[in-house]
């Protein structure tokens, strides 16, 4: 009930950031979440969604069209409303995650690290409609703001709550290494993969940037208009946002494979475990006839 509760708060959370301008696209989890929560009848969004004891948990949504259209700009800096901590360690960190907040710190910059708490169903929000660790957040800590960005987090294996957050300080002239993810577009316009029914087989989901936290991009986008089978489409052949690749331009993200590779290599793993299952059967056959044997000469032999 806890959960259903939370995950319906995430959702109603991350629709209401879109909306105020916060989000560029409504996250994926945010879908999951509300075809998780929703039964058959309400999945469309017409009626409540019901609780397991049978009251309307929250009220159901309903998402404009304008709010789900994606924007390829720059990361914008969203504001975090964030409680300062005079105390740290385990003992403080569960004491904090029992009042429904999460542990987090803000470090670097030149500066002592700063221990601060933020709001969970927030902070959960943000991790799970992706990109968190490329966006700038503008921390406000008892009144004292600090723009920072998320250099790691931690989830409880279990329930994928956060646990812990580490923020790095932002300074003039700064520059931050960030895992941007790739986006492929335009699929349809491959005749490759359209046409010949090709896979597109993606080497790379993020390229790391060296990057000004300011000039974060959201997403590389690789456009697959008019690719064909066997191409490869390489660090080079991408326009990078902004920032500066920290690999191999010749590296390869992605090429587009014709349907029967990956087919025959479905079938050889599918052959070679049937081969391999029959080859079992036949040891464990051939075993119980002989102990079948054995036992019908011990028979013979005691009525000898």
């Amino acid at each position: 009930m806890f959960y259903r509760e939370a995950l319906a708060a995430m959702v109603e959370d991350a629709i209401a950031a879109k909306l105020r301008g916060e989000l560029t696209g409504l996250p994926s989890g945010a879908v999951t979440c509300m075809s998780l929560l929703a039964s058959p009848d309400t999945l469309g969004g017409r009626d409540a969604l019901g609780s397991s004891s049978g009251r309307p948990l929250r009220a159901a949504f309903v998402v404009p069209d304008h709010a789900i259209e994606k924007d390829h700009a720059m990361s914008a800096v969203k504001p975090l409303e964030a409680v300062a901590r005079d105390r740290a360690g385990k003992g403080a960190a569960r004491a904090v995650r029992r009042q429904g907040q999460v542990p987090a710190v803000i470090y670097g910059g030149g500066q002592a690290p700063q221990s601060i708490a933020i709001d969970l169903i927030r902070t959960r929000t943000l991790i799970y409609a992706g990109g968190f660790k490329t966006t700038v957040f503008e921390i406000n800590a008892g009144g004292k703001k600090t723009r920072a960005i998320p250099r790691d987090f931690q989830l409880d294996p279990v329930s994928g709550v956060p646990l812990h957050v580490d923020f790095l300080r932002i300074v003039a002239g700064q520059t931050v290494t960030v895992a941007v993810p790739v986006h492929f577009l335009n699929e349809e316009a491959a005749p490759g993969i359209k046409k010949t029914g090709g896979t597109l087989n993606i080497v790379h989901h993020t390229l790391e940037l060296t990057v000004a936290p300011d000039q974060i991009p959201e997403a590389i986008e690789v456009d697959l208009t008019g690719r064909e089978v066997g191409d490869v489409i390489h660090v080079s052949d991408i326009k990078i946002p902004a920032g500066t690749y920290t690999g191999d331009a010749g590296e390869p993200v992605a090429n587009i494979v014709p349907p029967t590779v990956l087919g025959a290599e479905v079938e050889a793993e599918e052959a070679a475990l049937a081969e391999a299952q029959s080859a079992e059967s036949s040891e464990e056959k051939a075993e119980a006839e002989a102990e079948a044997g054995e036992s019908k000469d011990e028979e013979k032999s005691d009525k000898e």
